[in-house]
């Protein structure tokens, strides 16, 4: 089963995080969905030794939590480490096989974070070789069984298997992933400059609340399009983790030390979003 187009239908989300202190930082998150996917609802042994299903775990709902949730466990096999992946997914009720899917992650803001911090990441955060990861693959009603299937991995050296669309759109969303937190850096340096850096990050939230960052390339006969969230509830975010007038001086260290690892953020997705040829 194959598609022509690849279109994105939830790259990103407001998660907030934070290297170096407790304050948070807005920052991008990257798991997603696919619809309409290239790759193949199949077993592909090339892909699978590199990437391992370990397994796929079923949580039963209970009395206070009546959804289904389903966790994959997955394993890098390889001898490098994977900085983004795509599965393919099917659901089969009985004997008919009526549901597919795709969905993948990408963790580059993860590793962005860890270059910042002094604290080791988790091996749920980083997937080097050797290590396992947990995705959540659903939650909600029970539909029925499901069968995984490895579609692209990307690693560190910026290679990846995998259909080359799929392998250029990720590389894409981090290109404009880093558009996005450059808008961002570049409100917040601004912000940083006036007398009450948090009534101008209000003031500019306020202008931007319906404003979004829209973004198409076409690569081949694929087409990605993706949609990036608005900038003002990261600016209002970041407006809410400030004092104001009483005390500015606290303020402008504080933005200063977001921007610096924001900064990370977006160098290690520019670093991480050119392909090499193999």
């Amino acid at each position: 089963m194959r598609f022509a187009a690849l279109i994105l239908i939830a790259v990103t989300g407001a998660s907030m995080a934070s290297a170096q202190k407790t304050a948070d930082v807005a920052a991008i998150t990257a798991d997603f969905s696919l619809m309409h996917s290239p790759c193949a609802y199949r077993h592909d042994e090339s892909l699978e030794k590199i990437l391992q299903v370990v397994a796929v775990k079923v949580t039963a709902p209970k009395s206070d939590k009546p959804e289904t949730t389903v966790t994959l466990e997955l394993r890098n096999a390889s001898s490098r480490p994977i900085t983004a992946y795509v599965l393919t997914y099917t659901i089969t009720r009985g004997s008919k096989t009526d549901y597919y899917g795709a969905i993948g992650k990408d963790l580059t803001n993860e590793i962005a974070l860890e270059r910042t911090s002094k604290k080791s990441s988790s091996s749920n955060n980083t997937f080097p070789p050797g290590q396992t990861n947990h995705m959540q693959l659903w939650r909600g009603r029970s539909p029925g069984q499901f069968n995984v299937y490895p579609c692209m991995v990307a690693f560190g050296d910026r290679t990846g298997i995998g259909p080359p669309q799929v392998f250029r759109f990720v590389m894409g969303m981090r290109q404009n992933r880093a558009t996005f937190l450059g808008m961002l850096i570049a409100d917040l340096e601004a912000a940083r400059g006036y007398d009450d850096p948090k009534s101008a990050l209000i003031a500019r939230a306020k202008r931007t609340r319906n404003r979004r960052v829209e973004t198409s390339q076409r690569a081949d006969r694929s087409q990605v399009v993706t949609n990036a969230p608005s900038l003002a509830p990261f600016l209002g975010h970041e407006a809410s983790q400030l004092i104001g007038r009483r005390d500015v001086a606290r303020d402008r260290q504080t933005l200063t030390d977001d921007v610096s690892i924001l900064r990370a953020q977006h160098s290690v997705l520019l670093e991480h979003s050119t392909i090499v040829a193999r």
